[in-house]
């Protein structure tokens, strides 16, 4: 995530909490905004994650791209995720690796 969209998040969600007691309308909607704008990047950023080189095995070094949603939802560490390979099919700790 941007630094500058994290500053907008947490400015955006300051404002919200301080004109929700004046005006509760304003307030729903900077919060709204703060949270849809958090939300958008960390998706942005997943599916980035998600594109950006292959995992590779760490039983039979088979090099490979998993599903969008088994990267987003997977226990990860670092570059690492638990993932099973498709061709060992063995659930474990598969390294980050951008060349193919």
């Amino acid at each position: 995530i941007v630094w500058s969209e994290f500053f907008v998040f947490i400015l955006t969600m300051i404002c919200g909490f301080a004109v929700i007691y004046d005006n509760y309308v304003i307030g729903i909607v900077l919060l709204s905004f703060g949270v849809l704008n958090i939300l958008v990047n960390a998706l942005y950023a997943a599916i980035l994650e998600h594109s950006s080189g292959y995992y590779q095995c760490k039983n039979c070094g088979f090099r490979y791209i998993p599903p969008a949603k088994k990267v987003i939802f997977s226990a990860y560490m670092g570059s690492d995720r638990i993932l099973k390979c498709p061709k060992c099919l063995k659930k474990d700790w598969n390294k980050k690796v951008f060349t193919r």
